[in-house]
């Protein structure tokens, strides 16, 4: 017990060290880019399998709804194709969103062999 509490202690001290970095790095943004993935990518290590799943569909809707932001406000590469953009996330999002799933479950559900009739959901309107 003592040595969680004193890694959290530490967890918590290096946190806040890292807050003021980043402020520091407010005029040098690529780099405090590159530290935020630095950080992001050692905390998605430790998340497991089944965590990582719903990692990547947060960060995917994440990362679409920031180019979707910049692009309505002209300050992107979208060329004014933001709905497209839109579209591509939700649907990525939600493909990932079924892996998810589908590694938490370990495949059980419609059309996965947990007691469905085979047919899944059924067809999607195109």
């Amino acid at each position: 017990m003592r040595e969680l509490t004193k890694s959290m202690a530490s967890f918590s001290w290096a946190l806040s060290l890292f807050g003021v970095r980043q402020v520091a790095n407010l005029m040098r943004p690529s780099q405090a880019a590159t530290a935020f993935d630095a950080v992001a990518r050692s905390t998605e290590g430790q998340l497991g399998e089944a965590l990582h799943s719903f990692y990547e569909v947060g960060n995917r809707l994440q990362r679409s709804m920031v180019d979707i932001t910049f692009g309505m406000m002209g300050l992107g590469n979208s060329g004014g194709r933001w709905t497209d953009m839109a579209r591509d996330a939700v649907k990525s999002a939600a493909d990932t969103a079924g892996s998810a799933v589908r590694n938490v479950s370990g495949g059980a559900g419609p059309g996965h062999g947990g007691g469905g009739t085979g047919d899944g959901w059924g067809p999607m309107p195109g």
